[in-house]
């Protein structure tokens, strides 16, 4: 006599399947914001390094060939827009930094701002001089951010240590003619990987 074995069916129960779903859920309620977040992130991080890698090459041209103040170094970029009375007013920048006017900028191709060249106002410590501070602008991104970077054109007293020691950074930045370089904390921490 020949003994037959019952092929027994396994199978996930209903409640198995709830079960499951429900800890998958859990975990990409978890997840799926900071890898969001951390995308937006590198994001961010690139269009800053780009623009950087622009107002860096714009500025040593612009050295180069003379230029006397930051506004000089405007023609150097390849903008989409530029704006030489008012970057705000005109659409280069929706921030108005400093407490005063954003005065010339340029918008880049990848979308970002750098704006404030030659940037005056009243009551402001930032009036026309050789080296002068400009804003990078990461303005399309849900959280907008601004970066002060400082620039140099001339070789002569301007070759200087820059005191910025009442800032987050808490160090002296020396700026060479053709040079530039962040200044405020958060703006360097956009060069470290998370």
């Amino acid at each position: 006599m020949s003994t037959q074995k019952a092929s027994v069916k396994k199978a996930f129960t209903l409640t198995e399947l709830l079960v499951s779903m429900a800890v998958l859920g859990l975990i990409a309620t978890l997840t799926l914001p900071h890898m969001f977040m951390s995308a937006d992130r590198a994001k961010k991080r690139a269009a800053f390094k780009e623009a950087y890698q622009a107002l860096a090459q714009a500025t040593h041209a612009a050295m180069l060939e003379g230029a006397e103040d930051s506004r000089g170094i405007i023609p150097y970029f390849n903008a989409q827009k530029v704006c030489l009375i008012n970057s705000r007013t005109e659409g280069c920048t929706t921030a108005e930094y400093w407490g005063h006017e954003t005065q010339q900028g340029v918008v880049l191709p990848s979308g970002v701002s750098i704006f404030g060249f030659n940037t005056t106002g009243a009551g402001s410590t930032f009036t026309p001089r050789k080296d002068d501070s400009v804003v990078i602008g990461l303005e399309d991104f849900a959280k907008k951010e601004y970066f002060r970077i400082n620039t140099s054109l001339l070789d002569d007293a301007h070759n200087r240590e820059v005191d910025i020691s009442d800032t987050t950074v808490q160090q002296f930045i020396i700026v060479r003619p053709g040079e530039i370089k962040c200044i405020d904390k958060e703006c360097f921490d956009m060069f470290k990987n998370d």
